[in-house]
């Protein structure tokens, strides 16, 4: 990745303006150069270092400019808001903000065609841009550790295959419209405090990974056993008030093909719970 480092509140005088001058390679470069350099060359990824709350002016002019950009990350541990120029990088497939201190992201970030990794994990987002029929190419989002209550918006996320929400503050199924994420492979929801999954869940024939450990759950969804055992791998439900919990674990720690058993100790309390109903 070409790297640069720019914050308006790194050491101040001359040995500051010589510390935000960027970086190629290591080799510093001064006014903004590799930036140039970058446009210049058409180059396709991007590294940004902030230390400050907001982008400065001359960097976020420069780097919306960037239109070519596919893969941009920014670090530093401070930046509060990404502004909505963001708009303008219309190729981005990738965009990694992890480990900052963003409170929320622009709704520009939904309506760019091409973004097919979200990485925004251990931040303060409280919610993730709500754009009805937005995200059009998202497949890998990962918003770990924020303090995120609903998952709604990114409901029409229908390409979705990797959906990590760990240690964030969902509760309800309705924090959770699985019904839109048909194609998911990965979904990982553990130290929450969901107190049901929705019957939807059961819809998710290609998932491969299931974690909800550390959540409020008293029973597993009957629909999953709706679920294709040759297809999912692992399941991790540690940790939750489960009514039948012995049974469960001893399924999952005693037996040869534990998510099998499992699957189908569902499937005998499905099939028993219709019967009562007919």
């Amino acid at each position: 990745l070409l790297s640069l480092r720019g914050g308006s509140d790194e050491p101040g005088g001359e040995d500051g303006a010589a510390e935000r001058s960027e970086h190629v390679d290591g080799a510093a470069m001064d006014d903004w150069a590799e930036v140039a350099q970058a446009l210049e060359e058409m180059r396709r990824e991007l590294k940004v270092h902030v230390t400050t709350a907001d982008i400065d002016a001359e960097l976020e002019q420069r780097l919306w400019a960037c239109t070519h950009l596919k893969v941009l990350v920014i670090t530093g541990g401070t930046l509060e808001r990404l502004p909505p120029g963001i708009a303008a990088l219309r190729e981005l497939s990738t965009l990694i903000v992890s480990g900052n201190a963003l409170v929320s992201l622009p709704a520009a970030l939904a309506e760019l065609p091409n973004l097919r990794v979200l990485e925004a994990e251990d931040n303060s987002l409280a919610a993730l841009p709500d754009a009805g029929g937005g995200w059009p190419a998202l497949e890998v989002l990962n918003v770990a550790r924020n303090q995120l209550t609903s998952l709604a918006p990114i409901a029409s996320a229908e390409h979705l295959l990797t959906l990590k929400a760990d240690g964030n503050a969902l509760e309800d199924a309705t924090s959770l419209p699985i019904k839109g994420w048909l194609r998911l492979k990965t979904l990982s929801l553990g130290d929450n405090k969901l107190t049901v999954l929705p019957p939807e869940i059961g819809k998710l024939v290609h998932l491969e990974a299931l974690d909800v450990h550390n959540n409020l759950l008293k029973v597993l969804p009957l629909e999953l056993s709706e679920l294709k055992d040759k297809t999912l791998k692992a399941l991790s439900f540690d940790g939750n008030p489960l009514e039948d919990h012995n049974r469960l674990t001893k399924i999952m720690s005693k037996g040869k093909k534990p998510i099998k058993d499992l699957l189908d100790y569902l499937r005998s309390k499905h099939a028993a719970a219709a019967k009562v109903l007919e």
